[in-house]
């Protein structure tokens, strides 16, 4: 998203170092809606791999119902310190 965003001043950012015959012409607004999509689409991968990782650790806690348990307190605690630390990535 921050390339697609760049691209469309790039031309005018530049214009004065590119060849007088292209610059009047060249511009990269074509390539904006690509990479737009490019960047959405790793975004919504990106955010769907941390989904099914949270969803991975919150199934290995096993609930909260034994949580007098030592081993199993550690795991839930673990669980809650990879859930913040996804959700504010």
């Amino acid at each position: 998203m921050y390339i697609a965003h760049h691209l469309i001043t790039l031309g005018h950012q530049y214009k004065q170092k590119l060849p007088e015959a292209i610059s009047e012409f060249v511009t990269f607004v074509d390539m904006v809606p690509v990479f737009r999509r490019l960047g959405t689409e790793t975004f919504l991968r990106q955010r769907i791999k941390q989904s099914k990782l949270l969803l991975d650790y919150l199934s290995g806690a096993h609930g909260t119902q034994s949580s007098s348990l030592t081993k199993q307190t550690q795991k839930q605690r673990n669980v809650f310190v990879v859930t913040v630390y996804q959700s504010i990535i």
